[in-house]
């Protein structure tokens, strides 16, 4: 694995803008929560050649891990010269086992983040790695995770620190390790907030925020105020003003009396004052400019991003020679501090210039600025639009028409650029929901396990006070078996009872099956004999076979098995009727037969009609019972005969 170069900007967590761009300071309060006093391997630095004979071997190997590692420490931040002997003891004594080892992997990756020795952390990365994936516990594989995103971020290579957070919060979840995943989470959405991708960072912020209320108590003020405050950059960002504005005003009330309140309140005050600004409200931000003064001589670094802010005001408002002030405040800052000119920088110049229509010298300061290095999208859309201008004002339109065309190109790339980042922020989002789900999932177990483990221990509770009752449970046992014997007896002399009555009524429906047969094959027969001797007439015998079937058809409807059948069974023809009260005789003989059971050929013999006929019938009276597509009519006409 090569790992980047930390630039001396990331490495001393300078802030290279406002709000978002102050995630790095931001990151820090996530970072700084699990680092002890930071350790250097000699082996990473080379032996360093002290007298380590006065170490008592046996006198270390006797005492516990922690207690030498914090000699390792004093002696480090002291720069004793036994420092040395120190770490290699601990490394002879104890890298045998796992979690020490992890630990000093842990404390060599923050001493080496700090110091910004590129070539030694990749080196310690490496052996880190090598023992991360061999070792038996998984927490070194995942605090491999969370030291390699603190790298990659601290470089200022956010992609790849996101996916190593990521690696490293998707085992958090699975054991429900709620206090690193805080962490993690905190600095994901730190990344995200650099990416400029501010859907993102708030649902992880929401998460984080979460996560910080269930650890009450454990939570610095601090810490939960820089919180609240990137929740707020996230509307603001997003042009959520108000929105924004009410979380800064929250912050900076709730820490005005906090002994840590000073940088939060000062963070509050600047954004604050940034959204004043961009929505012109200059009375406002010259109020919150004043309040804000006393902060900024104690947070020196945030003066670029004020200074860019206050410059945007008195511009503004029409105070041109404060906003000029403030340019050469800014210059002054810069030769302070030895820096190179940022990008906020030439903007001010090329607003002034171009305020006071100087075309010639706001082109040379785009040019300046237009050669700086890893210039976002929107700043050259900037430099674009102002360039057009300062043409426009010398009036030379072939450069404008030029730049003009350059302008829209630049907008268009990003839109596309926007595009790209909201489907990548999706994409996060997703990766969050799913690591809610897994977390719900753990959580769930977890509770799961709780409740069974509780339930155990009231069982066994239970258990020595049922001991104490097993004498009395038995004696209830035998008055239950000889009450439970007896009613088992009456139960079987009801079932007994019940299935004779049940195969009485199934020999009462056989009769009245075959009496409805027998009352049917007498019209069978008939109407075959008829057409016999019909055939043996030729001149009409197409009217006298029409005129016979009326007769037979008659000769059915007067049969007497529908009256037979329903003195035996009143009750079903009241439900039958209740249920369709407009049935005909014809569907009433149809719905008696199917209930007895009768096939289609059956009821078409029995009343002497084909089977389609039968078919009709049967299709038309399970609409009159009003029964479903799918249900049954037969089943239902038999559970309506045999109910009591």
């Amino acid at each position: 694995m090569h790992l980047p170069k930390i630039n001396k900007q990331a490495r001393l967590l300078l802030c290279t803008g406002i709000a978002g761009r102050l995630h790095k300071k931001i990151f820090l309060t996530f970072f700084i929560s699990l680092v002890a006093p930071l350790v250097i391997p000699s082996n990473v630095f080379g032996k360093i050649n002290t007298p380590c004979d006065t170490l008592s071997h046996d006198y270390w190997s006797g005492r516990s891990p922690q207690i030498l590692l914090d000699t390792v420490i004093t002696r480090f931040k002291t720069g004793s010269p036994e420092f040395g002997c120190y770490d290699e003891l601990y490394r002879e004594l104890h890298f045998s086992e796992e979690l020490d080892r992890y630990n000093y992997y842990q404390l060599i990756i923050k001493a080496l983040l700090y110091q910004g020795n590129s070539s030694k952390t990749e080196e310690v990365f490496q052996e880190f790695r090598s023992f991360a994936f061999a070792a038996e516990d998984k927490r070194c594989e995942a605090g491999y995770w969370y030291s390699t995103g603190n790298y990659y971020w601290m470089a200022e290579q956010l992609d790849s620190a996101i996916y190593a957070y990521q690696k490293a919060a998707a085992f958090y979840i699975e054991n429900g390790d709620k206090h690193r995943l805080y962490l993690v989470y905190g600095n994901l959405s730190n990344a995200y907030l650099g990416q400029k991708k501010y859907d993102a960072a708030y649902q992880y912020l929401l998460m984080t925020e979460k996560l910080m209320n269930e650890r009450e108590g454990l939570v610095r003020e601090l810490e939960r105020a820089v919180l609240r405050n990137n929740i707020g950059v996230t509307h603001l960002r997003r042009k959520q003003y108000e929105k924004a504005d009410s979380i800064f005003r929250e912050v900076e009330e709730s820490m005005l009396h906090s002994e840590e309140g000073a940088y939060p309140i000062a963070l509050s005050l600047l954004n604050r004052m940034d959204i004043a600004v961009t929505l012109e409200e200059w009375e406002k931000a010259a109020a919150i400019q004043q309040k804000l003064g006393p902060y900024l001589s104690e947070f020196e670094y945030l003066f670029p991003f004020y200074a860019k802010i206050a410059f945007d005001l008195h511009l503004g408002a029409g105070d041109y020679e404060k906003a000029r002030a403030m340019i050469n405040r800014f210059e002054a800052y810069i030769l302070k501090k030895d820096i190179e000119k940022p990008a906020d920088y030439f903007a001010m110049q090329i607003d002034y210039h171009l305020a006071f229509k100087q075309a010639k010298e706001a082109l040379k300061d785009i040019q300046q600025a237009a050669s700086l290095a890893d210039l976002d999208r929107k700043t050259l859309i900037y430099l674009s639009r102002s360039r057009l201008n300062a043409y426009l004002l010398q009036g030379d339109e072939a450069s404008a028409l030029r730049e003009s065309k350059n302008l829209q190109e630049q907008s268009e790339a990003l839109q596309e650029e926007q595009q790209q980042r909201h489907q990548e922020e999706m994409a996060a989002i997703y990766e969050l929901e799913s690591y809610k789900a897994a977390r719900d999932r753990a959580e769930s177990i977890a509770k799961l396990a709780e409740e069974r483990t509780k339930l155990l221990e009231r069982n066994y509770l239970y258990l020595g006070a049922a001991l104490l009752f097993a004498m009395a449970g038995l004696v209830v046992l035998g008055f239950l078996f000889k009450s439970n014997k007896q009613r088992v007896l009456e139960e079987q002399i009801r079932v007994q009872t019940a299935k004779k009555h049940s195969q009485q009524l199934e020999k009462q429906l056989k009769v009245q099956r075959q009496n409805a047969f027998q009352s049917g094959i007498g019209a069978a027969q008939l109407k075959t004999n008829i057409m016999d001797a019909v055939g043996r007439y030729a001149p009409k015998a197409k009217m006298l076979e029409r005129k016979l079937s009326i007769l037979l058809h008659e000769y059915a409807e007067q049969s007497n098995f529908v009256e037979l059948f329903l003195l035996s069974y009143p009750d079903f023809f009241k439900a039958l009727t209740k249920i369709a009260p407009d049935l005909t005789q014809s569907q009433l003989r149809y719905a008696i037969l199917i209930a007895l059971g009768a096939s289609m050929v059956e009821i078409s013999e029995t009343l002497g009609v084909s089977e389609h006929a039968v078919k009709m019938a049967r299709y038309r009276l399970k609409g009159k019972l009003g029964l479903d597509k799918e249900e049954s009519i037969e089943q239902y006409l038999r559970e309506l005969l045999l109910q009591e």
